[in-house]
């Protein structure tokens, strides 16, 4: 199985996030502020490639195959993508409101949950406060 606009298989995904700190961004077409983070959440994604940090995303309407594929490329989504099934992985409820994004240790504990549309810096500033010895300039210093 494939994941959208990633080589990654969905098994080497949900292990690289069990070793990994994860950045979990959930979204919805029809939602505005996901539409507009989305910008947010690839430069995250770029700025984290070198990182123990890794950005994923999961449709909050559950769309598979074909239909999410087709929606991640019309929104420019360039981050990997779970479905349902996968993110269940975590354990964690749907959100109540969209767009959220959870940040995740390695362990899978849920370590900050950010309602509303997010930035970069909002999401950086997250991880530096509750992933010890993450620095945000030694990553910010990378961003163009």
């Amino acid at each position: 199985i494939k994941l959208c606009h990633s080589t990654e298989t969905t098994e080497v995904l949900l292990q690289q996030t069990t070793k990994n700190w994860t950045v979990i961004n959930y979204w919805a077409e029809w939602c505005s502020p996901c539409r507009q983070e989305i910008p947010e959440l690839n430069h995250l994604s770029v700025l984290l490639n070198e990182t123990n940090v890794r950005v994923v995303g999961v449709n909050f309407d559950d769309l598979v195959g074909d239909e999410l594929a087709n929606v991640v490329k019309r929104m420019k989504i360039r981050f990997p993508q779970l479905n349902a099934q996968q993110q269940a992985v975590f354990n964690f409820p749907l959100p109540a409101a969209l767009p959220a994004t959870y940040i995740v240790s390695p362990l899978g504990e849920l370590k900050l949950r950010l309602i509303g549309k997010q930035t970069l810096d909002n999401i950086l500033a997250g991880l530096a406060q509750v992933k010890p010895g993450f620095s945000v300039a030694q990553i910010t210093s990378n961003k163009s």
